[in-house]
């Protein structure tokens, strides 16, 4: 059986209970840096496994509290892993700022590491004009294209010129197909 990388914690789990169980060098190495996260060891074999502190991207205007760059370093630590995960905290905690810097961080590295193409942010429709703001304050470099109104572009041609592409859960829905066919 394949599995997907993300349900690494639930398969250990599984596996845990089970008499036989044959597994790949690939599950057995995230397997083993996930336990060494958990257990606060520092290496598996020669593999460095704790969140490392980054630097933060020299296109962010602010300064981030002790919490939010440790979301910062955990966003970077999971995209190292190729974990998926969430920040989750209370609202108004800065959860919009740690994913504005972690994305201007992405973009600023060099062609060659950065991401091939613009990140997508689905949110509420209630939440646009914070994200727009935010972005316009914190990261005024990350190029944002606001894909939402009714004269909205319909060319994924505009894509490749931006690094974030911001729209609702609605538009969304309304241009799956069109959405779907962006790289």
């Amino acid at each position: 059986l394949r599995f997907s990388k993300h349900q690494i914690t639930l398969l250990d789990q599984a596996l845990a209970e089970a008499d036989e169980a044959q597994t790949d060098e690939l599950f057995d190495q995230r397997r083993a840096w996930l336990r060494a996260l958990a257990s606060k060891s520092i290496a598996v074999g020669d593999q460095a496994v704790s969140i490392q502190p980054q630097p933060l991207p020299s296109g962010f205007m602010g300064e981030l509290r002790p919490y939010q760059k440790a979301g910062f370093d955990w966003l970077h630590f999971l995209r190292k892993f190729e974990f998926g995960g969430c920040l989750a905290d209370d609202m108004g905690l800065g959860k919009t700022v740690q994913a504005l810097t972690f994305l201007q961080s992405l973009y600023e590295q060099p062609p060659e590491s950065r991401p091939a193409q613009a990140s997508l942010l689905v949110v509420p429709r209630s939440l646009l004009v914070n994200w727009q703001r935010e972005a316009a304050r914190f990261t005024p470099g990350l190029r944002v294209l606001e894909y939402f109104d009714s004269g909205r572009i319909k060319d994924t041609a505009a894509f490749d010129q931006v690094d974030l592409v911001i729209t609702t859960y609605g538009v969304m829905l309304r241009d799956i197909h069109f959405l779907h066919g962006y790289r």
